[in-house]
């Protein structure tokens, strides 16, 4: 998350002297630790100016991917407890104070 914050910082500041020797390359960390490519032979790819557009994208693209399933469990076991119709007209906020 640091790396995706940072370089879209730089991004948006258009910074391209920023990316030089960085070093990161087009892979992350998954949330059990593993390196995982996120486009063929990532491993070889340095993210620079010019491409870390596709790299943010594909970045949040692969995290969102990660986390999905277990959202949707959290979602199940929720509606264990409040009925699905309820829970849908709940913001995020209303949720997390009596939850949390």
């Amino acid at each position: 998350y640091i790396i995706y914050t940072n370089f879209e910082a730089m991004l948006k500041r258009g910074s391209e002297s920023s990316f030089e020797g960085q070093g990161c390359t087009f892979t992350y960390r998954s949330l059990d630790g593993r390196t995982l490519e996120l486009i063929k032979g990532g491993m070889d790819v340095e993210v620079t100016f010019q491409n870390c557009g596709k790299f943010l994208r594909l970045y949040r693209s692969a995290r969102e991917q990660e986390i999905s399933r277990q959202c949707r469990e959290i979602r199940r076991g929720l509606c264990t407890v409040v009925p699905p119709e309820v829970l849908a007209m709940c913001s995020p906020a209303e949720l997390e104070e009596p939850i949390c």
